[in-house]
């Protein structure tokens, strides 16, 4: 398919779209990656985007997903997570954060859609880690973005655009399809895709342009250079290193060290010289000649291409400036081949991109005498491709600039010629000013400069054309002027200077006419650039200003107050979209226009603003001094304006219901400040018994002016209560319904201003300053009164600001003669619908509000009793939640604090209190310990300790009840359906133990330790044989984990041996006494002392389960162990002995048994053996056995005897070890003497 593509004949065809990709990534040296790399994936990805699901990838790769390239896809996913999580940084390079971002980006886009889809952008950004390492690799590079260029350009559908580059791949072109196995084919046509593709490598695929091409793709591998290049000390050092290195990798054969060889790295760098000493210097930049010349003799010398003949301006170009071979290319030649062959597009093209590339290499080809002896054909077909054209074209504006810069010296008729073509229209009937108004400011300059270089040539062809060219429309009513407001505002400040410059030989209608005219929305020239651009308008205010006494006053009257259809002047436009300018056009209207009430009317309130004054409103929403501006314009005016207009202005609402006020307390602190102080300066114009109005009025979600500045801009609240306390006859009636007024969600103001104490107290000293039956009225309002939600001020400050709880509570001890004595302790009770009082939400939300309202009630005696602090304590919702289980659900600080203040009240300190405050639980059975194992392990500490100091208020029962009692299992419950277990039920003990965090069971087991004598025989059993749901013993396994020896336990079974409760756990008695003393590293008296204690006492249990298998991970007291327990054993033997028992098991036909003097004679057989005074007693043993076989199959007996072998054993193993670390150690003593020479 590659035949199918024009290639420049010059091309090696086969080397140059020869596939030579970049190396893919190898995997297998990168790290391992955790098991739950893909919810970590996840949560990156969504923390880009909140509204994404958690669990974002699954749909794409969880096991129902039908994909068949899941595979793949997930591999491919594995390389971007290692590159964002810095596994790929020594082979590309740390990831910058745009270049993270922009991988996040693209991996979102559309993520919801088709796993194809999916799978296309996953490919991409994989593809883009792999880096070229030489030229041929940098080539496949150029050619793919190339791809992507042309796919960018005819879709944005990823699978058209992957279309692209399965087309291209399969054409030949050398580049990889991005996902070929992609069903879906997008809604591109393969005869448009591969058009656009030969079209594209037709013209830019080319020997000359190919080495910018490599540039391009080499300065991707330095995006720093751009910033360093600006730098006040120039390239870095690594900076110059990496482009060195760079420039090794694709031009290995042309960089060197040798100093003064064309080739040296220096050569590639610009330098600035410092000009008072040279011998300073900084590379300031690449040079990008030299590197071109690199690139283009690499290419030549490699035989991509041969001898290229030059055929465009661009490579004429290329040759010249980059290549600088002898004899220079003559470019004119081409210019006239292209003319002679009346190709006068292509030339316009190619001008175009000659300008855009190579601006000064331009301007010089520009003046050549060729353009001038070929203008008339030249104008003849802008003419004739500008009457058809629909739109902007680079191509005619290029040919445009063109002509106007000939040298047309006695040139009259082509002079006619260009000034008839500027007045000719496209086909949306634009003119060549207008189209370089729109989109080409030069341009305009160009045009601009033609009209009064020739001026009278033009005038005595056609006198109309000047004013032709400003004064024609479009089809949409702009002239250029209109155009040049929208887009450029140096284009205006050319035209009005083109036009002052000229304004004498203009009449006064014909000038207003220009300014008054209206484009299709009625906007005029003025309004359109107040909407667009402020620099504009400023420009046209100015021209307004020098040229003033050819306007008329009624002219600059309809020039400010036309309406465009949304009934928008200049000045409200301005307040809308440039705030900042509205001084600059209230200034011009106070110096030049008569002002009175019709104007002022026109001027501020819209002709459908109901009385709002809409340049007021947008400025107070938008601007501080835009507001200021305005407000001073009113004042300066005010005696033009009707007392019910100023009321109206203040009092009507705009589409969202609000008022200036309303704004300006929600928006901006400034702006009310200003509103407030003009109120003031112009009093008299304002009816005193109309100002609460002002106030009082309400938005759609019932919000007045002191509400919103509560809640949104808390700075505003002094002013206006300044305002207020000013006036106190105007607005004591009203002080309630202002102050109290509640939202929909039935907060008032106070309650508003809750998250900002210097705020809430400013409302409260207001409030303060009433007479007193306000004041007692108020406070009511403000502690008893509640929300939509039943929380009273209290409540929300518990829940809320810790801060402005602790002020409230300031403020009621200031004034305690205010509240009646049953109040306070009613306001603490209080409970919402949730059942939730005061200290229950701060215990949820506030640690440091729990500690204020515990103070508070500490402080204050004479108020709270000790039953109401028991009953707040004590207090639960309406799941029976308690106020310490919600502490210990949500505040495990504030869990202290209670605990503490407890603590603190001795005379609460009772049986019937403290069982109560534990032992409370919800309606599942879950206490407070339960809670803090579920959600806050580090409250299990301070529950435990709180309860070892008061342990003495509780019984036994009341202690299994608080931390060993099982509960039903909700979660399990609820598994039911799901193969879960219904009956399923779990201790606190279990909960923490399956944790990968120790500390709550360390705790845990430290409290059993500690208190195992108090705890009971009762207890202890029920810790041994719980099990979980695989049925593993609990305790076992965490007495295994603990850091510690459970001692005090020992000792405690040591103890209750004989206790018949002990009698059914034996077995996991004795495992549990095997693996603590296996553990233990067993150094003073008292630990010797305990164990044989332990061994002794409980001898006759560990007999019958002693195996040395407990011992095989730490096997450091098996013999200790071993030892003491054959003594035991013996002893039994001899008791067996002096009671005249014979056999202590029935006879059996299938198991022989031994009598009492067999067993004692193998065991003392075996007595001897272990003093004997031979060396291989490992030799005695094993003959001992062959002669005993009682010692290899009788229990306890054989179990000794085979713990005693694998002492021995390691004995042996530990000798051979020391000895041959002796052996070694004299090797390196004899190495290690220092050689003296004689």
């Amino acid at each position: 398919m590659l035949n199918e593509y024009q290639v420049d004949p010059a091309f090696n065809k086969n080397l140059v779209f020869s596939f030579e990709p970049a190396p893919e990534i190898n995997t297998n040296k990168l790290p391992v990656l955790a098991e739950n790399w893909l919810d970590d994936f996840q949560e990156i990805i969504c923390q880009s985007d909140s509204t994404l699901p958690k669990n974002i990838l699954d749909h794409h790769l969880n096991e129902t997903s039908d994909y068949r390239a899941k595979k793949s896809l997930r591999e491919q996913l594995q390389l971007i997570y290692h590159r964002l999580q810095g596994n790929l940084d020594s082979e590309l390079d740390i990831l910058s954060t745009d270049n993270r971002d922009a991988i996040i980006s693209q991996l979102t886009d559309e993520i919801l859609h088709c796993t194809e889809g999916f799978h296309n952008r996953v490919n991409i950004i994989v593809d883009s880690f792999h880096k070229p390492r030489n030229l041929g690799e940098l080539l496949c590079a150029v050619r793919k973005e190339i791809v992507q260029e042309v796919a960018s350009t005819l879709t944005k559908e990823i699978h058209a655009w992957n279309r692209v580059s399965v087309i291209a791949a399969s054409d030949g072109l050398g580049v990889k399809a991005n996902f070929p196995e992609d069903h879906y084919s997008g809604d591109l046509s393969e005869t448009l895709i591969r058009r656009t593709l030969q079209q594209t490598f037709y013209k830019n695929f080319t020997p000359f342009n190919l080495p910018s091409l490599l540039i391009t793709a080499f300065i991707e591998f330095i995006p720093e250079l751009e910033i360093e290049k600006n730098n006040e000390h120039g390239i870095t050092l690594q900076m110059r290193k990496k482009i060195i290195s760079l420039i090794k990798r694709f031009l290995p054969n042309y960089i060197n060290e040798i100093p003064n060889n064309k080739n040296n790295w220096q050569k590639y760098f610009k330098a600035f010289y410092d000009k008072k000493d040279p011998s300073i210097f900084s590379f300031v930049n690449l040079d990008w000649e030299k590197l071109y010349r690199s690139f283009y003799n690499a290419l030549s010398h490699q035989k991509y291409f041969t001898n290229p003949k030059i055929k465009t301006l661009f490579d004429s170009a290329c040759y010249n400036l980059f290549l600088k071979k002898t004899p220079v290319h003559e470019t004119a030649e081409l210019i006239s081949q292209l003319l002679k062959e009346e190709r006068y597009s292509d030339l316009l093209e190619q001008l175009v991109e000659l300008s855009t590339r190579f601006p000064n290499y331009y301007l010089q080809l520009s003046k050549k005498n060729i353009f001038t002896k070929n203008s008339l054909a030249l104008i003849d077909h802008l003419t004739r491709q500008l009457r058809i054209s629909r739109e902007y074209s680079s191509e005619i504006m290029q040919g445009f600039h063109l002509i106007l810069h000939l040298d047309l010296r006695r040139k009259n008729f082509i002079i006619g010629k260009i000034a008839d073509l500027l007045v000719s229209k496209n086909q949306a009937d634009f003119n060549p000013l207008m189209l370089a108004a729109f989109n080409n400011p030069d341009l305009v300059k160009d045009i601009l400069d033609f009209l009064r270089t020739h001026a009278s040539i033009i005038t005595a062809h056609d006198a109309e054309i000047p004013k032709k060219i400003f004064l024609m429309k479009n089809k949409t009513n702009l002239n250029a002027l209109m155009i040049a407001a929208i887009h450029h505002s140096d284009a205006v400040e050319m035209i009005l200077d083109f036009i002052g410059s000229h304004i004498q030989e203009l009449d006064d209608h014909l000038l207003q006419e220009f300014f008054l005219e209206k484009q299709a929305n009625n906007y005029n020239v003025l309004m359109l650039a107040a909407s667009k651009q402020a620099e504009a308008m400023v420009t046209i205010l100015n021209f307004l200003t020098t040229h003033i006494g050819r306007f008329a006053n009624d002219t600059l009257r309809h020039l400010f107050t036309q309406q465009q259809m949304d009934s928008y002047t200049a000045v409200t436009l301005t307040a809308r979209d440039h705030p900042d300018r509205v001084q600059n056009i209230l200034s011009f209207i106070t110096n030049h226009i008569k002002i009175d009430s019709e104007i002022l009317r026109k001027l501020l309130f819209t002709e459908y603003s109901n009385g709002t004054c809409t340049a007021l409103m947008l400025a107070v929403k938008n601007q501080v001094d835009a507001t200021y501006s305005i407000l001073r314009f009113i004042s300066a005016n005010i005696e033009n304006f009707d007392s019910k207009i100023l009321d109206k202005m203040f009092l009507t609402k705009d589409q969202n219901n609000f008022t200036i006020l309303m704004l300006a307390a929600r928006y901006q602190p400034k702006a009310l400040e200003f509103i407030l102080a003009f109120i003031d300066e112009n009093i008299a114009f304002f009816p005193v018994k109309n100002l609460p109005a002002f106030f009082i009025d309400n938005n759609s979600d019932n919000y007045n002016c002191l509400m919103l500045a509560a809640e949104y801009q808390p700075i505003s609240v002094l002013p206006i209560l300044n305002f207020i306390s000013n006036k106190p006859e105007s607005f004591k009636p009203y002080l309630e319904k202002i102050v109290w007024t509640k939202n929909k969600k039935g907060y008032n103001s106070l309650m508003l201003a809750r998250h900002h104490p210097e705020v809430m107290a400013s409302l409260i000293n207001f409030i303060n300053t009433q007479s007193k039956e306000i004041v007692y009225f108020t406070l009511n309002k403000i502690f008893l009164e509640k929300d939509d939600l039943s929380l009273t001020f209290l409540m929300l400050l518990a829940r809320d600001k810790a801060s402005s709880l602790k002020f409230s509570f300031e403020y009621i001890e200031k004034h305690s003669p205010l509240f009646i004595r049953e109040i306070l302790p009613q306001l603490l009770l209080e409970k919402n619908e949730l059942e939730y009082n005061s200290l229950m939400l701060a215990a949820r939300n506030q640690p440091d509000a729990v500690e204020h309202i515990l103070n508070f009630i500490q402080n204050h005696p004479q108020f709270f009793s000790s039953t109401f602090i028991s009953n707040l304590l004590l207090a639960d919702d309406k799941n029976k939640t308690s106020t310490l289980m919600i502490a210990a659900r949500y505040q495990p600080e504030a869990v202290k604090v209670i605990l503490n203040f407890i603590q603190k009240q001795t005379h609460m300190l009772s049986f019937t209190f403290l069982n109560k405050l534990l032992l409370a639980h919800d309606e599942y059975g879950v206490n407070v310990l339960m809670t803090a194992a579920t959600y806050q392990l580090n409250v299990i500490d301070l529950l435990l300790d709180f309860l070892a100091q008061n342990i003495k208020y509780f019984s036994n029962d009341a202690l299994y009840e608080f931390v060993f009692k099982k509960i039903h299992d909700k979660a399990a419950a609820m598994a039911l359906f799901f193969g879960g277990g219904y009956n399923f039920k779990k201790s606190v003990l279990s909960v923490i133990t399956q944790l990968n965090d120790r500390t709550a069971a360390n705790v845990l087991l430290k409290f059993i330790d500690n208190h195992i004598e108090i705890l009971g025989i009762k207890i202890f059993v029920d810790l041994l044989t719980e099990q979980d749901d695989k049925e593993n013993y609990i305790f076992q396994t965490a007495c295994s984990q603990y850091p510690f020896i459970m001692k005090k336990v020992l000792n405690f079974i040591a103890n209750s041996e004989n206790s018949e409760a002990l009698m059914p756990i034996r077995g996991l008695s004795a495992y549990f006494i095997f693996e603590q003393i296996s553990r233990w590293s067993i150094e003073t008296t008292a630990d010797k002392n305990l164990v044989d204690k332990v061994l002794l006492n409980c001898s006759a249990l560990l007999l019958i389960y002693f195996n040395k298998d407990y011992f095989a991970k730490r096997p450091n007291n098996l013999q200790l162990v071993t030892d003491k327990l054959f003594d035991c054993y013996l002893n039994e033997l001899e008791e067996q002995k002096a009671q005249k028992i014979i056999y202590t098991t029935k006879f059996s036909f299938f198991n022989w048994r031994y009598s009492t003097t067999q067993k004692i004679e193998a065991a003392l057989s075996l007595k001897k053996a272990l003093v004997t005074q031979e060396m291989d007693k490992a030799s005695v043993l094993m003959k001992l056995k062959d002669q005993y076989s009682i010692l290899s199959s009788y229990p306890p007996l054989c179990n000794l005897f085979a713990a005693y072998q694998e002492s021995y054993k390691q004995a042996e193993q530990a000798k051979e070890v020391d000895e041959l670390t002796l052996e070694n150690d004299a090797v390196h003593r004899q190495f290690d003497v220092p050689a003296y020479h004689l």
